[in-house]
């Protein structure tokens, strides 16, 4: 079923990725680090609930460098401050979006995920009309899909230590 994406002006767009490795991986910095562990509190909670988010735009096209991706960095900030959630890491590659953010427990990871992605991309879709010309039939900037993984303040060398430790008990 072929897609409603305008794939001339993707391409265009694309021009500007040539440079840039998208297979690139995020890495968090010391500063996030210590922020991961840090605890939390609302006015009936304490916690630690850190989450790794990514996802992508529709079709996967690499087009988010600049001027597009300081309006989603921009945005995603703006959310956050809104929401009151706290932004560990950001980055912001060609054709997907890394983003580590601490939450109060009342907030699913899904919802968090959704809020950003239907907020970037009314933002994006707004400030370019070179955006709204690359799917024109619909309103999707973002792929429906996304990843979450929790993270917490334990290393993976730590994990793997207590995997292997433990592995032996069993």
């Amino acid at each position: 079923m072929p897609t409603k994406t305008n794939w001339k002006l993707v391409a265009e767009l694309q021009q500007n990725t040539a440079h840039v490795n998208c297979e690139e991986h995020f890495h968090l910095s010391e500063e996030a680090k210590s922020k991961i562990a840090q605890l939390r509190k609302t006015r009936h909670s304490a916690y630690n609930i850190n989450y790794h988010l990514v996802w992508i735009p529709k079709t996967r096209m690499k087009i988010l460098v600049k001027p597009f991706s300081a309006v989603v960095e921009e945005t995603i900030y703006r959310v956050c401050e809104f929401k009151k959630w706290t932004p560990l890491a950001l980055q912001i590659m060609p054709d997907h979006v890394h983003f580590f953010i601490s939450a109060p427990p009342k907030w699913a990871p899904a919802q968090i995920v959704q809020c950003l992605k239907a907020w970037t991309s009314k933002d994006l879709r707004e400030k370019f009309a070179t955006i709204r010309q690359t799917r024109p039939e619909t309103e999707d900037f973002w792929a429906s899909s996304y990843y979450y993984g929790t993270a917490g303040h334990v290393s993976a060398e730590t994990v793997a230590r207590y995997i292997r430790e433990n592995s032996m008990r069993f």
